[in-house]
């Protein structure tokens, strides 16, 4: 599992697709994992915390398929198309001796052309036909594809082969460097981040043709700057883009603030206490991206001390809107120190009966008796919300 996909074991998956929460994590993670499953953050982050949406590469594709080939178009017809096989990188079996495919498509490219040819899965019965995918490719594209290390190759090897196409003049190429870094773990991105270029990283970070979602990625790698130089330029210009005016919701903001962390330590983390945690006026768009990089940083950081991390976020317990969100962090952390602050919010949280639950969950995981007696208070004055949020415990078998 990917550096980006670490972040879905940290929620819970619904009760009703199948999953539970990881029991080593003991009674209290429970509390709060059933009572994420019964709200809106439901759910695993399926992708990079600093990008949008990352899909599948090539190479990844290729190993996920039943059947992965390059072709060339030999003869277009209405609705299809027949390619010639020239290389079988997988499933051979599914095709026999055959030396050509007709492929539903809408490629319209003249005899000659070359392309990818994916059938992501064999078919349910014998007898019924593939079903193609197809990824239009150049000589250049097609070579790429198949010089790609496999995914067996480790990661610190793979990954400095694609850190040359990344913002390759060729779309495809450029999507599809930028797709296995968004895929690797974060300490093989570090490992090899030497290799990229910080010069063209803070260009690319401020090139309007650089699609946003992968600007993220650039922030952190921006940050990751070995040379003191280069992490001064990068703070510099990481600082000047967090404080840039934009609309409440910015592709690429939680990068920005992950990498300015990882460069800047505790400077950054106190600039962003008092710029977006600790001020009410900070857009809620710039404020979740803050919280996705702080959860960033206690996972992976090493200079700023969890604690410090930790106390930060507390700020937020102190904004409604945020609270029931944080809280599950809080508790997922076993930051006790922060049950004061929880049984303050609770008192503010007016009708909105999902934070409150929430809140009560961070009690009920918590082991100090101040939280203990402030659920005995909340269940003579509001015995509703500590039943509901029991009610989840309980589906998960535990309980006080």
């Amino acid at each position: 599992m990917g550096f980006w996909m670490n972040f879905a074991r940290h929620y819970a998956k619904s009760p009703a697709r199948g999953a539970a929460c990881p029991a080593t994590h003991g009674r209290g993670f429970m509390v709060v994992c059933a009572l994420v499953a019964a709200t809106s953050i439901a759910g695993p982050l399926l992708a990079c915390p600093f990008c949008a949406g990352v899909l599948p590469s090539l190479a990844m594709r290729r190993e996920e398929a039943a059947v992965a080939a390059l072709g060339e178009l030999v003869e277009r017809q209405e609705v299809a198309a027949i390619y010639k096989l020239h290389v079988v990188s997988r499933g051979r079996e599914l095709l026999g001796d055959a030396e050509t495919v007709r492929v539903v498509t809408a490629d319209e490219r003249l005899p000659g052309a070359l392309a990818l040819l994916f059938v992501p899965s064999p078919p349910s019965e014998e007898g019924q036909p593939l079903e193609w995918k197809v990824v239009p490719v150049d000589e250049h594209s097609a070579a790429y594809f198949l010089r790609a290390p496999d995914l067996r190759t480790p990661a610190v090897e793979r990954l400095p082969y694609f850190v040359p196409y990344l913002e390759h003049v060729d779309p495809l190429l450029a999507e599809d460097a930028f797709r296995e870094f968004g895929h690797a773990k974060y300490d093989d991105v570090a490992a090899v981040v030497g290799q990229l270029s910080q010069e063209r990283l803070r260009a690319w970070l401020v090139d309007p043709a650089v699609p946003p979602e992968r600007k993220g990625f650039y922030g952190l790698a921006a940050g990751l700057a070995a040379d003191e130089a280069d992490r001064r330029l990068s703070i510099e210009l990481l600082q000047r883009l967090i404080l840039e005016p934009a609309s409440d919701f910015r592709t690429g903001y939680d990068g920005y603030l992950g990498g300015y962390l990882v460069a800047a330590g505790e400077e950054a983390l106190t600039f962003i206490e008092g710029h977006l945690l600790a001020n009410p006026a900070s857009p809620d768009g710039d404020v979740r991206h803050a919280i996705t990089a702080l959860r960033f940083y206690h996972e992976f950081g090493r200079g700023i001390p969890k604690e410090r991390v930790q106390a930060a976020v507390r700020l937020l317990l102190d904004r409604p809107e945020f609270a029931q969100t944080v809280a599950v962090d809080l508790a997922r952390w076993k930051d006790w120190d922060a049950t004061p602050k929880v049984i303050e919010a609770i008192g503010s949280t007016g009708d909105d009966k999902v934070t409150r639950r929430m809140l009560i969950g961070f009690l009920l995981s918590c082991p100090r008796e101040d939280a203990a007696a402030a659920v005995d208070r909340l269940r003579r004055e509001t015995p509703e919300d500590v039943a509901a949020a029991e009610k989840y415990l309980a589906l998960f078998g535990a309980g006080r």
